[in-house]
């Protein structure tokens, strides 16, 4: 009796061996990227909280539905969004983007754009429920009892000045969907970080609700017509009279001249499109510093954005805006470029860097 219970044992333990040999990587990445694949909607309710590089903490709860749509070339799925700490809700159908507040009960069109996941509802999704990442360095497996959890580990970017880079994505053993999300960086010796934490997933048939059938329910709501543009009210004009703090010795004051062609870049360290962008500004201040006057202009983490600058080595000089000067040239959010003519006069205002910048300064220098 003894003999065939330590036989029974022996046999349990080299079954149980084996099954945990067949449980590798390679298995729940695959088994991960297929339950993705075969998913077409998602409705889960979601706590995001956020830690910033500045140490402020969001924590936020909402809820959302994803619809995969393969033709979308913006985000490859539509989606509606809404955080519980505001009433307001946000669709995206892939030809608009719609604002919905629900307490003045009337909505906003507008054309949309891959800001529109910065939204308070586009903060609701979650990309990892549609696509999984494809670009990394490695990716380490470990089990739990009830989940898989895959750590993924990014190659360290210079440009960003990103560093430690992870995503923890932690898998429900039987469905292989993620139900936690922890993505991870340092930027400049501050650590941020970003988890998702998600509940009640309902996924394809039974998901009840659609988008198009939200979308009906705004037909009791009124819609807000857009005010047209007039444009940054400055251009046209003399650009104001800026005598600014050098970034790199506050008590000089540098006064912005006429006679020469001017680019002013907004910029800020916790920007990753401004710190994308700064070697192309570089570029242009090599290329024709002669002719023009390049001046960055920083307003937030002054002792962060000059030890930046002195790593990256930028020839242009940089400057210390403020509020109020912001606020003058309408700089809502940056990366924003103004380039000022020989006269003194602002000619153009660009949102985002363009290469239509560089084409600009030629005609001008031409002129």
């Amino acid at each position: 009796m003894e003999k065939s219970f330590l036989f029974i044992l022996i046999l349990a333990f080299a079954f149980g061996c084996k099954k945990k040999k067949d449980v590798n990587v390679e298995t729940v990445l695959k088994n991960y990227s297929n339950s993705l694949s075969e998913l077409k909607k998602a409705e889960y309710k979601i706590q995001q909280i956020d830690t910033f590089t500045s140490g402020n903490v969001w924590n936020n709860k909402g809820q959302a539905i994803i619809e995969r749509e393969k033709t979308d070339s913006l985000f490859g799925f539509y989606f509606f969004g809404e955080r519980y700490d505001i009433k307001k809700q946000y669709i995206y159908d892939g030809n608009n983007e719609f604002r919905i507040d629900i307490e003045k009960k009337n909505f906003k069109i507008r054309e949309p754009g891959i800001g529109f996941l910065g939204s308070p509802g586009g903060q609701m999704i979650s990309k990892n429920l549609i696509f999984p990442d494809t670009i990394y360095k490695s990716v380490q497996l470990t089990e739990h009892q009830t989940s898989y959890e895959l750590k993924y580990l990014y190659e360290d970017n210079p440009t960003l000045q990103v560093i430690n880079h992870y995503k923890i994505i932690e898998l429900d053993k039987k469905t292989f969907i993620p139900k936690k999300i922890t993505n991870s960086y340092e930027r400049l010796g501050e650590k941020a970080s970003q988890t998702s934490i998600i509940t009640d997933l309902k996924i394809n048939s039974d998901v009840l609700k659609t988008i198009e059938e939200i979308k009906i329910k705004l037909q009791d709501f009124e819609i807000v017509v857009n005010k047209p543009d007039t444009g940054n009210h400055l251009i046209g004009m003399e650009l104001p009279k800026l005598k600014l703090a050098n970034l790199f010795d506050q008590e000089k004051l540098i006064f912005i001249n006429k006679g020469k062609i001017v680019l002013l870049d907004f910029w800020e360290v916790w920007c990753s499109p401004c710190i994308k962008s700064l070697p192309e500004v570089e570029k242009i201040n090599e290329k024709y510093g002669d002719k023009i006057d390049v001046f960055g202009i920083v307003t937030d983490n002054i002792e962060k954005a000059e030890d930046f600058a002195r790593l990256k080595q930028l020839s242009f000089i940089n400057l210390i805006g403020n509020k109020v000067f912001k606020k003058e040239l309408k700089v809502r959010g940056v990366p924003k470029y103004f380039l000022i003519d020989k006269e003194g006069f602002i000619r153009k205002e660009y949102i985002g860097f363009s290469t239509e910048i560089q084409k600009d300064i030629e005609l001008m220098i031409a002129e």
